[in-house]
């Protein structure tokens, strides 16, 4: 792989080495995230803050409908939580991805990036 620089965990969801990634790509550098896991993006993206804020956002959803909706005039059946969609939804939405397998909110920051499945040693 012909790279100048390599990011280590350096998927979408990683705040130091997406910085340095972003950086690096915009002054022109060619980048390879690498990262251990099937789909880039490391633990904020795949498992931490992106699912989760999409968890809590169902979770307000359920609770407006419960305790605002009757007060703006709107009357509802009752609410119930659909696992299933909910966690299809809450997948989607931490894996939007365009056709180089960056995330859609990154697309355009990375604009020399290239996502690779590894792992890296250091030279010693």
């Amino acid at each position: 792989m012909d790279v100048d620089i390599a990011v280590p965990g350096g998927g979408p969801g990683g705040p130091g080495g997406n910085a340095a990634a972003i950086r690096a790509a915009q002054l022109g550098a060619r980048v390879a995230c690498i990262d251990r896991a099937p789909e880039l993006g490391g633990t904020c993206l795949r498992i931490g803050c992106v699912p989760t804020k999409a968890w809590a956002q169902t979770a307000l959803a359920l609770k407006q409908v419960e305790e605002t909706f009757g007060k703006l005039g709107v009357q509802v059946g009752g609410s119930h939580l659909d696992f299933p969609a909910a966690n299809e939804w809450k997948t989607a939405a931490a894996t939007a991805r365009d056709r180089h397998g960056r995330s859609e909110r990154h697309r355009d920051r990375r604009p020399n990036s290239k996502p690779t499945r590894g792992t890296v040693r250091a030279a010693t």
